[in-house]
């Protein structure tokens, strides 16, 4: 278990997960398609009552959609164009030598998918994300529109004062168990 991540208005934040085969082991799932995409929704005002439909491709990034809530905070593809998990596999093989990294905790010898993003300005005590992973299928017979897979997932976020709001560089060369990705990080 690990400790409520605390964060200030306009931090950025990085959420990282493992691609467990989805992006270096294609031939696990040759029915997919290649091009996944992540949306991350963010709420000051979470509820229990909260249901994926009333949420996801609902709310908007101007904060006018469904129950005007939340807003959409961001949309990433599900590969960050570095992540790998270690197999002997292509995609694998060549990420690793391209991004290596020294193995530490929690990722090991892996490097993990990660969606970045700045947090609102105006938020403050709590903020929730929602996370929201849209995997389709490619057309077949069987299916002649593709079928959907969604996954999801959730964080509450400890809001501290202050605001982080100025001008954003990144530092080419850093460790990359820490880096964050710079088209996402450039994007806001």
């Amino acid at each position: 278990m690990y400790p409520q991540l605390k964060a200030q208005p306009g931090d950025f934040i990085a959420l990282q997960y493992q691609e467990n085969g989805h992006v270096s082991l294609p031939g696990n799932s040759p029915h997919k398609a290649s091009n996944s995409m992540v949306y991350i929704y963010g709420t000051s005002s979470p509820s229990k009552d909260d249901r994926l439909l009333s949420i996801h491709r609902v709310w908007n990034a101007e904060g006018t959609g469904g129950d005007k809530r939340g807003v959409l905070l961001a949309t990433r593809p599900f590969d960050d164009g570095k992540c790998y998990q270690i197999n002997g596999e292509a995609i694998s093989t060549a990420r690793q030598k391209t991004y290596y990294k020294a193995p530490i905790n929690p990722q090991g010898a892996d490097l993990w998918c990660q969606n970045d993003l700045r947090l609102p300005i105006d938020i403050r005590d709590s903020y929730t994300i929602y996370w929201v992973w849209e995997w389709p299928s490619i057309p077949t017979d069987a299916f002649p529109q593709g079928q959907m897979e969604i996954y999801t997932s959730c964080m509450d976020i400890q809001i501290l004062s202050g605001v982080r709001d100025g001008k954003v560089s990144y530092a080419s060369g850093q460790d990359l168990n820490f880096a964050g990705i710079e088209e996402q990080m450039l994007a806001g």
